[in-house]
């Protein structure tokens, strides 16, 4: 029983070391489509773990995200870019990987209610590199 006691304490032991020796490292991700709008993603990585995931993108050399703060890029929808990057980001962190895309780019799972395209967004996110 000692024995047995002994085993299950080492690898208790072992387990937990384990996982305290999972650094947090940030990633950065960066594509241009055929328009020239840049999009970026910054996310941080523990483990298999994602969390912390920011997508922006540019507009003619503009920030979308300071442009819809500022009243610049309206879509006319019910949510915002901005909201639906956040989407985005937000399915990222609780799945640890991008939605299903289809051919134009769109949320083929429809799990992000983004109604824009992601195709710039996915290609920063498979781009992305540890700092």
């Amino acid at each position: 029983m000692k024995r047995i006691l002994g085993l299950v304490a080492v690898l208790t032991i072992a387990l937990v070391g384990c996982g305290a020796s999972d650094e947090a490292v940030t990633y950065k991700g960066e594509a241009t489509n055929a328009d020239g709008d840049v999009a970026t993603v910054t996310y941080v990585m523990t483990g298999d773990d994602i969390t912390d995931t920011v997508f922006n993108e540019t507009k003619g050399g503009s920030d979308k995200r300071t442009m819809v703060t500022n009243g610049e890029y309206d879509m006319g929808g019910e949510k915002t870019w901005s909201e639906q990057v956040d989407a985005l980001g937000t399915y990222v962190d609780e799945n640890d990987k991008l939605p299903t895309l289809d051919a134009e780019g769109k949320d083929v799972d429809g799990v992000t209610t983004a109604t824009i395209g992601l195709s710039n967004l996915s290609a920063a996110f498979e781009s992305a590199k540890a700092e």
